[in-house]
């Protein structure tokens, strides 16, 4: 609705008749024929605009972030509705308030010609639901396009292991879904169209990640699991905390790490053993994922190989149903390090493996 001209094409030129507002979500255009959508812009004054009492509140830090942020290219026209004379806003109130905050006194803009209030009010429920918020995958493909150097170090990487985070790019089966927990791996409160000055940290967030994908796609290849259901978003989040905040008390062993996530059942049962009923949000989220992975990987061998911060460590004990299977030296090992003695004999916690699988040596 907001475009000045569009054409619709279809067998042959009969051209339609005019279609009453009020049956655009019920017409049909199984006949031949051509729709026509001209709204030509037309300059008019703002004292003449007026809101309708339908609209919504204006919302000051829009309006203002526009005001601040002005880009005249990306500032499309409101759109007015005409009726007995009078001009009202039933798109792009904030525009049209932001342009008069910067000194402006007339505006282009779309103005509709309705019959009554029903239909104006029925434009202004239209225009105001139908459109989609952009999703974090396009905003990805955007910023990578753009050259944000971030995004495009992260499609790098994910292309370095046959996998990418751009819809369409490659088959189903290779596509990382999870946007935002990829960032995780160059730092916190990084937005996707993100470009880092520094060039250390760029280099540490590739490694980051370069490990953070090679610890599970062993369960894409050659298990055969799509990729998005592998990496998903706890997943991800879990195995950045891993590598960013273990590593800083000893580098986790990557080369058994992916041969233990390698061989989990399913995805589903990675998540599972990532999430368990853990109820909370943000970084408390976070720690509790990468405290039960790493508590899952440590089970799985003799002596541990990610040591948890003692953060971690809270976050397991309050969260975890159980701790059975660990001897309270290898409880000591695993939170204060180093380790050279694994658990004993008779706590081994590599013997309580329940699918069939052999423990995997350290």
């Amino acid at each position: 609705m907001r475009c000045h001209q569009q054409t619709l094409t279809k067998a042959n030129s009969t051209v339609l008749k005019p279609i009453n507002p009020a049956r655009i979500s019920r017409q049909s255009y199984d006949k031949a024929g051509e729709l026509t959508i001209n709204h030509a812009t037309q300059r008019v004054s703002l004292d003449d605009v007026d809101s309708g009492s339908y609209q919504r509140s204006l919302i000051s830090g829009h309006f203002m972030g526009m005001v601040l942020h002005f880009y005249p290219q990306l500032c499309t026209p409101p759109v007015l509705t005409q009726l007995k004379g009078k001009l009202r806003c039933v798109d792009g109130q904030h525009r049209i308030e932001a342009m008069r905050r910067l000194g402006a006194t007339h505006i282009n803009a779309i103005v509709i010609p309705v019959r009554s209030k029903k239909e104006e009010v029925w434009l202004f429920t239209k225009l105001n639901t139908t459109p989609r918020k952009l999703t974090a995958p396009t905003l990805y493909a955007a910023a990578v396009e753009m050259g944000c150097n971030v995004a495009v170090t992260i499609e790098r990487v994910l292309n370095d292991h046959g996998l990418s985070a751009i819809k369409g790019k490659l088959d189903a089966q290779h596509t990382v879904t999870a946007i935002a927990p990829l960032f995780l791996a160059f730092g916190d409160r990084l937005v996707i169209d993100s470009h880092l000055e520094d060039q250390d940290q760029l280099a540490r967030g590739a490694a980051n990640l370069d490990w953070m994908i090679t610890a599970g796609k062993h369960l894409v290849a050659p298990r055969g699991f799509a990729a998005n259901k592998v990496f998903g978003t706890k997943v991800l989040k879990a195995l950045a905390s891993i590598k960013r905040d273990c590593e800083n008390l000893s580098e986790p062993d990557l080369d058994v790490i992916s041969r233990i996530i390698g061989r989990v059942k399913n995805p589903r049962q990675l998540q599972e053993i990532t999430t368990g009923s853990a109820n909370a949000t943000g970084g408390e989220a976070v720690a509790i994922y990468s405290a039960r992975l790493a508590y899952y990987i440590n089970y799985q061998v003799d002596a541990p190989v990610v040591q948890l911060t003692p953060t971690h460590w809270e976050k397991l004990r309050d969260n975890h149903p159980n701790l059975e299977g660990y001897s309270d030296e290898f409880l000591d090992q695993l939170v204060y390090g180093p380790w050279a003695t694994p658990a004993s004999a008779g706590d081994d916690p590599a013997d309580t493996s329940d699918d069939g699988d052999d423990p995997v040596a350290a």
